[in-house]
């Protein structure tokens, strides 16, 4: 293959000894049936390709040739359990560093990929498998069979639509926490190899990629049962069970068989619990039929106890937090237990005999988890012996102790082992490492627990150091990680392996090994930096709590409602570095942090104090209602600056604090910088470039159809006669009006007919053009484009992407001559270079302020004075323009039929006899009415526009800031609006199209359009707020070329007619 060019078989790996009867004795995917390094002459693209594989359990898998790979770690440990010597790695790193990143094919080996399905946060998401994820074959040693796995090595026909890659930081987070979990006694997957890869990958921000060579007994997880019985493959199911027992459990039932993974599932998870260890991820295809941990993903060890944590931020609703792991791990037992009742009884409804045993069997799983979570906590504890009330008297009230305190978890623990030498030592050292905010009353209950409860309890004179064997000192926390994953990009890739050794070999030692400078902080406190952080991402909050004197505190960021200064993040910062407090000059200390010239829009909405946790909806003498509110200061651009409690920034409302790795209350601060990710705002304008784009071919799509259309009608006008039924035969239209559309023509062809044929003759022409193939591509063609534009609201604001819309002029100059025989003269391309000279001006020198809202925000921007002014004005635009088209129309009517008053066509209503005969060629027809269409549609694309940027900025919000925003009735009103104006949007568009050439209709379409969403924008979104005077001055010379560009395009109106 040209992807392996070559077999890798030096001393690392010509010792594997390969059994793969994973793939020989179960049944494979029939669109490949070779591996690649079989069958060479195979497409590779069917080996990458995503689809739906039925009817089997695994695909010949490929792995991608990898950039320079370069290997940074090798666990001994793991490499032993299949007969390899980490040494013989490094013999060859450049080798090995192929191998084991799938550059180049291993002797013996062939890849495949698991074909399974699973519950994802409890809903069925059908077909999964390893998308990322290729097993290179299973390999026996001293009669343990391991499936080794590259994970990150490129697509498999399990991808769907992700790239098949892994990110270093991931990568590094999986390959040690396997390892340092099998140190701590934890059933799971074990790390061979890692290797870094020069291939940028795309996730939040581009990233070095990396492989993970790992290892576990087998794959196979509980929705590698859960996908053929979805499917009622029942056979498939079959097969399955029996080759893991026939594996992995021999000699047992299909009962036994669950019974098996039940206990080991429990013990797994009893292990989590007494650990601290928080998976995040426990979907059903996560889950190890040999109750093993896989799949490390958001995973996080406690730092502060809380049996509520989260450490997944995409499981806002928790899940999956920690003290729901053990009800979670239950639940999907349950949905491996219905696929296995079926093979029990071989029917597809379970037998009531085996509805029972399989109850039993779960019912048992309670107990099997309390029992070894009691088993390995009394352990932890030192317990001399064990009596049944033990968790209730000696574990859990320690356990409430710290979480009322918030006290470090992994401490706590091994400070359990100092208790007997000196009580009030381990009090005051948990002390430290807690957030009590009445320290004092909480030491003297921890010291009466000591004293009345555990030391009763204690063991023999050694327990100390038994305790110490079982609670670790370094534990793999997320901060931690992130310094490793920090030094490895920064260049130091040998701390990763170094790393590795620390938390196997040294994890329960007193002190970090000789050669590792600085990791003892790692057995240390939490730097702020690290409070709160989340494996992707830091989540930064309006308000919480935190420790102020000794005592609890609600602190909110700046522009949050206060009514002291003590309220605001940036004073209490402050106060600790400067040695300020309020009885230094009160008055002065409160107008400085706490008062109304710090508020914005948003402090209205009180968001921090609306938060679940806060003590209540707005802080005393706070009433925004009736205008007394103030609000907490912030620091300024470019000040140092904080993140209070690791979760509090405290930067002015429209900045945000860059820490990096620093500490607050250290002189190595962070600065206040702008939030402005001006990455996203490049995708902003390359989505607005493709999306106009793509809209304005479906627009001349949509006029090439009404061209067809009216051509085929011109040739044929007895028949489009008798199709309608007419009376009256219409007038003939010659070929050489048809370009013009005007309005005669349409007005002509329809004021011959009886009055009792109006109702056809009217939507006839409507209908037959929706029904046209062509229309209907254009009109999804169009849709497309707006989606792609709105797409791009969410990451510039509305005020830079509309202009960059009328750039797709360009569009229309080479696609309306293609389509439509337009002639492009040189007043058109004048005319569209000045726009987009007039846009560049605009987009330049436009304020790239880009801020999501939430919906409370959004209300009172809607009810801000301009925006009401704004949004009168577009809708009594939009009244005027139709009732100028409705009036010049009829009488337009009148004129070319010659009809008087009395005529019966016109008799519907007393206003249409008010209104005089118009002549075709008067300016109101030849001026008025094309621009009125085009308007009328810029005016609903405008609103159109406006109310979407709304709904991205909720959806954001709700998805994620993990805020829902849609619980009230004003957010799916402002759906219904933006699809109403879209369609009416459509409708006009396509009416102007009907009568009027493309160049001129697209043109003055966007500009208008592009005018209109500048200002909504401005005033809507208040995108303005960053124009200096400069910004102001060359915006309006901006919109004024744009004019310029448009009364050239006028000329085509003289050219028209």
């Amino acid at each position: 293959m040209s992807t392996q060019s070559h077999a890798y078989s030096s001393a690392a790996c010509t010792r594997l000894q390969w059994a793969d009867t994973f793939t020989r004795e179960l049944p494979g995917d029939t669109e490949v049936k070779e591996s690649p390094f079989v069958n060479s002459k195979v497409d590779e693209s069917k080996f990458r390709a995503s689809r739906e594989v039925r009817g089997a359990l695994w695909s010949w898998a490929l792995p991608e040739q990898q950039p320079n790979p370069q290997l940074i770690s090798v666990s001994q440990e793991g490499a032993s359990l299949v007969g390899l010597d980490a040494a013989d790695f490094w013999k060859e790193p450049q080798a090995a560093a192929a191998a084991w990143s799938g550059s180049a094919a291993i002797e013996g080996s062939r890849p495949w990929a698991h074909n399974y399905g699973g519950h994802q946060f409890g809903v069925w998401a059908g077909q999964l498998g390893d998308g990322r994820a290729a097993s290179l074959g299973e390999v026996l040693r001293n009669g343990q069979r391991w499936e080794i796995q590259l994970k990150g090595a490129g697509r498999t026909p399990y991808a769907r639509f992700a790239d098949g890659y892994a990110v270093r930081r991931s990568s590094i987070r999986e390959y040690l926490a396997a390892e340092h979990l099998n140190a701590l006694g934890v059933p799971t997957s074990r790390s061979l190899s890692l290797v870094f890869t020069d291939r940028t990958i795309l996730r939040e921000t581009p990233e070095k990629g990396a492989v993970v060579a790992r290892m576990a007994p087998s794959w196979v997880r509980f929705g590698s049962f859960e996908l053929p019985a979805s499917r009622h493959d029942h056979d498939l199911t079959r097969k399955l069970a029996d080759y893991v027992i026939s594996r992995h459990f021999p000699g047992l039932s299909y009962a036994e068989l669950l019974s098996r993974v039940v206990e080991s599932t429990a013990h797994m998870v009893a292990h989590w619990q007494a650990l601290g260890f928080c998976h995040g991820v426990m979907n059903t295809d996560n889950m190890s039929i040999l109750g093993l941990t896989i799949d490390y993903g958001p995973f996080a060890f406690l730092d502060a106890y809380d049996a509520g944590f989260i450490c997944n931020h995409s499981d806002p609703a928790g899940r999956y937090a920690f003290s729901e792991q053990p009800r979670v791990a239950l639940w999907n037992l349950m949905r491996l237990a219905g696929p296995l009742a079926r093979v029990m009884d071989g029917q597809p409804d379970p037998a009531p005999e085996t509805v029972s045993t399989i109850t039993a069997i779960l019912n048992e799983f309670g107990s099997q988890f309390r029992n070894e979570y009691t088993r390995i906590m009394r352990l932890k504890f030192g317990l001399a012996s064990a009596r049944d009330d033990d968790l209730e008297v000696i574990i859990q009230p320690y356990l409430d102790l710290l979480q009322e305190a918030k006290t470090d978890y992994t401490f706590a623990m091994r400070t359990l082992s100092r208790v007997p030498g000196s009580v009030d030592a381990a009090v005051d050292s948990l002390a430290e490492r807690s957030l009590a905010c009445n320290a004092e009353a909480w030491k003297d209950k921890l010291r009466t627990y000591f004293t009345s409860v555990y030391i009763p309890r204690l063991g023999s004179s050694d327990a100390a150091t038994q305790m110490n064997k079982v609670n670790p000192n370094f534990v793999l926390r997320n901060w931690v990680a992130q310094d490793i994953i920090d030094r490895a990009e920064n260049g130091d890739a040998e701390w990763v392996d170094k790393a590795l050794k620390l938390f196997t070999v040294h994890a329960f030692d007193d002190h970090a090994p000789s050669g590792m400078e600085g990791a003892e902080k790692y057995a240390g406190p939490v730097p702020e930096w690290g409070e709160g952080l989340h494996p992707s991402r830091t989540k930064r909050r309006l308000g919480d709590y935190a420790c102020i004197n000794g005592s609890c505190q609600y602190l909110v960021k700046a522009g949050e409602l206060c009514s002291s200064a003590s309220d605001c993040a940036a004073f209490q910062l402050s106060s600790r570095w400067q040695n300020i407090s309020l009885a230094d000059s009160h008055s002065a200390v409160e107008q400085k942090w706490c008062a109304p010239e710090f508020c914005t829009l948003e402090s209205t909405c009180g968001g921090a104090w609306t938060l679940p946790k806060a003590p209540y909806k707005a802080p005393p003498g706070a009433d925004a209602n009736a205008g007394s509110m103030s609000c907490c200061r912030g620091f300024d651009l470019n000040a140092q600056c904080g993140v209070y409690g690791g979760t509090v920034d405290t930067c002015s409302s429209d900045l945000v604090c860059s820490t990096g790795n620093s500490k607050p209350d250290t002189a190595a601060l962070g600065k206040c910088v702008s939030p402005e990710p001006r990455h996203q705002v490049w995708i902003g304008v390359l989505l607005v470039l493709v999306g106009g784009a793509t809209l304005n071919i479906g627009l001349n799509l949509q006029k090439y159809a009404f061209r067809k259309r009216q051509e085929k009608q011109a040739a044929s006008s007895a028949k489009s006669a008798e199709h309608c039924s007419s009376s009256t035969p219409p007038r003939s239209v010659s070929a050489d009006h048809i370009s013009r559309q005007s309005l005669d023509i349409s007005v002509a062809d329809t004021m011959g007919r009886a009055s009792t044929n109006q109702p056809c003759s009217k939507y006839a022409k409507w209908l037959q053009s929706t029904l046209n193939p062509i229309w209907l591509l254009g009109l999804g063609i169009f849709v497309v484009g707006n989606v792609i534009n709105f797409i791009a609201l969410q990451f510039a604001p509305q005020s830079l992407v509309a202009p960059l819309g009328a750039v797709s002029l360009v569009t229309n100059v080479v696609v309306a001559p293609l389509l439509n025989n337009e002639k492009i003269g040189w007043f058109d391309i004048g005319g569209i270079a000045l726009i987009i000279a007039g846009c560049v001006i605009v987009v330049v020198f436009s304020g790239i302020v880009q801020q999501n809202y939430r919906l409370c925000m959004l209300v009172q921007l809607l009810k801000a004075r301009p925006t009401v002014v704004y949004l009168c004005i577009i809708s009594a635009a939009i009244i005027c323009t139709y009732s100028f088209l409705w009036i010049v129309e009829q009488g337009v009517r009148r004129s070319t039929a010659g009809i008087d008053a009395g005529n019966s066509q016109i008799r519907q209503s007393r206003a249409t006899r008010l209104i005089p005969p118009i002549s075709s060629a008067s300016r109101y027809v030849r001026y008025g009415l094309p621009l009125a269409y085009a308007s009328l549609g810029s005016f609903m694309a405008a609103l159109t526009t406006l109310f979407a940027k709304t709904l991205v900025n909720l959806l954001s919000v709700s998805l994620f800031d993990h805020d829902n925003q849609f619980t009230s009735f004003l957010p799916w009103a402002i759906l219904l609006i933006t699809v109403f104006t879209a369609a009416s949007q459509v409708y006009w568009i396509n009416q102007g199209l009907l009568r009027y050439d493309a160049l001129l209709q697209v043109p003055v379409f966007y500009v208008v359009w592009t005018v209109l969403d500048i200002i909504g924008g401005g005033i809507y979104f208040n995108e303005f707020k960053a124009f200096t005077a400069v910004k102001y001055v060359l915006f309006v010379l901006g919109v004024l070329v744009i004019f310029s560009g448009v009364s050239l395009l006028a000329n085509r109106l003289k050219a028209s007619y």
